[in-house]
């Protein structure tokens, strides 16, 4: 199998493949748009309950323990800004996010990609870690 990968967006070649149409791989943060999308939420979740900013103290405490904890562990201690927060609120989070903010944040040039890729029929794969 041949896998062949550009940089923006990355094309994914399978050999032998007789469809012509290959699949189109674009990863969310910073390809799509240019942040991480964990902290784009973050900061639109603490505009809209800034006392939710005193639970980052909690992260930043956790800063010095990153080699011992590691990426995830520190993930974790990173969405400490919504403990206690019930699941209808995250929910209403969620929501407000993807209608108000997620919208205006991509490139204008990716999405012209997007719209061009998605006319020519080929598969759209979006990615986020």
């Amino acid at each position: 199998m041949q896998i062949e990968i550009p940089f923006c967006p990355q094309l994914i070649k399978f050999r032998g493949v007789e469809n012509s149409r290959s699949p189109i791989l674009f990863d969310l943060d910073q390809t799509i748009i240019p942040w991480d999308t964990q902290l784009v939420f973050r900061c639109y979740v603490l505009k809209k309950e800034p006392v939710r900013r005193f639970l980052t103290l909690i992260f930043l405490c956790f800063l010095p323990l990153n080699k011992v904890l590691g990426a995830g562990g520190m993930k974790r201690v990173f969405h400490s800004y919504l403990w206690k927060m019930p699941h209808s609120k995250l929910q209403e989070h969620v929501e407000g996010f993807i209608n108000e903010w997620l919208p205006k944040l991509p490139y204008p040039e990716i999405l012209k990609e997007i719209a061009y890729y998605k006319k020519q029929g080929n598969p759209l794969i979006l990615s986020s870690a």
